[in-house]
């Protein structure tokens, strides 16, 4: 298969988005030599940390990173352009995406703690998020809670979510 992995999150600080997609990436890479992967970044961090790891793992850049321009033009360009098979994103999708999507969804704070995000960026994810879940072939969640939570608040079916809790990395082992 031909994987996109929207990696726009690495590099750019935003804690536990870039966490887990980095982490992700890392093991996929680790267990999956047969399926090829094309990272979508935006950041130069991106391409030094990924860039010429992996015989099967390819990187694109898709500008600006801005997501009301990135997500449905130059994304979509992009997948036009070099079609997959599937494409995985955190939260939001590219309205127009040529192929099935998985969405990782952490949390719908932004639904029911509106007040702790700036009205933009609250109003862009209660539109883009609720879409994005709607259209997926498959969800992932990161526990039984968000789950519950996205059939409640969107009247998703639970068939289609699959509960992933995030694994610690490596580093964190016992001493």
């Amino acid at each position: 298969m031909r994987i996109a992995i929207d990696a726009h999150a690495v590099g750019t600080k935003l804690a536990g988005n870039e966490t887990y997609i980095a982490n992700l990436i890392e093991a996929l890479a680790e267990v999956d030599r047969e399926n090829r992967y094309t990272l979508y970044v935006t950041k130069r961090q991106a391409i030094e940390r990924f860039e010429g790891r992996w015989p099967n793992f390819s990187l694109r850049r898709t500008l600006p990173h801005t997501p009301i321009i990135r997500i449905p033009l130059s994304f979509v360009l992009e997948l036009k352009r070099r079609p997959v098979d599937l494409l995985h994103v955190q939260f939001t999708a590219p309205p127009f995406a040529p192929c099935p999507i998985v969405v990782t969804v952490h949390d719908l704070a932004f639904e029911h703690l509106p007040e702790t995000f700036h009205r933009r960026s609250w109003m862009q994810l209660r539109l883009t998020v609720r879409w994005t879940v709607r259209r997926a072939a498959r969800i992932i969640v990161p526990s039984e809670y968000t789950r519950r939570d996205l059939i409640e608040t969107y009247g998703v079916e639970s068939e289609r979510i699959a509960v992933t809790p995030p694994a610690a990395a490596p580093h964190f082992a016992p001493i």
